[in-house]
């Protein structure tokens, strides 16, 4: 398998598409289901002696309101994760390849916008997934990620440092294909950047 490009995991992909897919529509699920509680008419009461009184007026809770969007938001941007790897399984171009000194992202990787050219890379990490995962990540998030291998790739983008993290398990060959590919692409950049008179 050649260093220079990454391709997508048909079975990394599958298991990624059908577990937001769960989530999305559980989340969805529970939306509607506080959704339908908030609206169900309430029973009439049965006072002493038979006699119906009708229950006592319904206030809105804006928590309740708040609850709704959540679920609905967290089960909306879940089913847009689904669709995103569902498009990688049944996607036959590359993931990731290096090319003409340009690193090419697949379109599903929307963050990267256009080739990348390798002068614009300031810095390549590899290391274990829980080391390189977002600050905002929680800790069942990080536990997880500690079996997995990333590769964080920080670029200059107009003056400004943004980053995309490729994980092993999106791609064919696992964490050993993933490191191939780090070594290779920090190579090339760093004679890109010996060319420039970069750092």
């Amino acid at each position: 398998m050649t260093p220079s490009i990454l391709y997508f995991s048909r079975a990394g992909s599958m298991v990624k598409s059908l577990f937001f897919l769960g989530v999305g529509l559980a989340g969805l699920a529970v939306a509607y289901a506080m959704h339908a509680e908030r609206n169900r008419p309430a029973s009439m009461i049965e006072a002493p002696g038979g006699l119906l009184l009708p229950p006592p007026a319904h206030r809105d809770s804006p928590v309740d309101s708040i609850r709704i969007i959540i679920a609905v938001v967290a089960g909306g941007a879940a089913l847009l994760f689904a669709g995103r790897h569902g498009a990688r399984l049944f996607s036959r171009a590359a993931a990731v390849r290096l090319e003409g000194g340009h690193l090419h992202f697949h379109p599903s990787y929307g963050e990267v916008s256009g080739p990348l050219a390798l002068e614009q890379v300031r810095a390549m990490r590899f290391d274990r997934a829980d080391r390189l995962a977002p600050d905002g990540a929680g800790s069942s998030a990080r536990l997880g990620a500690r079996a997995r291998h990333a590769l964080l790739i920080e670029y200059d983008r107009q003056g400004r440092i943004e980053a995309i993290r490729l994980v092993d398990n999106d791609f064919d060959g696992g964490a050993d294909q993933l490191r191939r590919f780090a070594a290779f692409v920090d190579s090339h950049r760093q004679s890109a950047h010996r060319r420039g008179g970069g750092g």
